[in-house]
């Protein structure tokens, strides 16, 4: 309710597409992105200014705003669009961007069938230490992977996997909660 009450007033006065502070910018997209609201508000200013951001050749910022936009499709089940967003990234970003768009690759690979090239990935994000980005990361990891291990028809491993991260997720990353729920209930 608090998120909702900071995010209204701000949008009241400044609004998602004029907003002039890209960190509060960027904050507030992931925040709606987290509580899945406005995606359609957030993915619109989002593309606007990926358009902008690539005709300045701002490339940090191309990479920010095409890992923005592929989460939203993957939070839509697009995970083909999500792909092709994270290709419109031409040069290798700083390292936190460049961890998140291989989680983000890792899961829209695993849903689009593309086990093959999803292993590869989370081989990469593997290397990760699980304390990375406070402690969430882990909780990120584990659920990708068992997203592979139901795609990989593995329904027993991926319900595991899935259990053992819930506690963990609940505490640092409570946006994963509805994907280990359905995980556990399709396997």
């Amino acid at each position: 309710a608090r998120v909702h009450e900071l995010l209204r007033r701000r949008q009241q006065t400044h609004g998602m597409d004029v907003e002039s502070n890209f960190t509060v910018f960027r904050l507030h997209a992931f925040s709606l992105m987290m509580l899945g609201e406005d995606l359609d508000l957030v993915q619109r200013a989002t593309r606007r200014r990926l358009l902008v951001a690539r005709w300045e050749d701002r490339q940090d910022d191309v990479a920010l705003l095409a890992l923005m936009d592929a989460s939203i499709q993957l939070i839509r089940g697009q995970p083909a669009d999500a792909l092709l967003s994270l290709g419109l990234i031409d040069v290798s970003p700083p390292e936190s961007v460049r961890i998140w768009c291989e989680v983000v690759r890792a899961a829209a690979l695993v849903l689009n069938g593309d086990l093959v090239h999803a292993a590869a990935a989370i081989e990469r994000i593997d290397a990760v230490s699980v304390d990375w980005g406070r402690g969430g990361f882990g909780a990120v990891r584990d659920t990708v992977c068992a997203l592979f291990d139901a795609a990989s028809r593995r329904p027993f491993e991926a319900a595991s996997r899935a259990e053992r991260v819930f506690e963990h997720a609940q505490r640092t990353m409570p946006i994963l909660i509805p994907v280990l729920l359905r995980l556990q209930l399709q396997s």
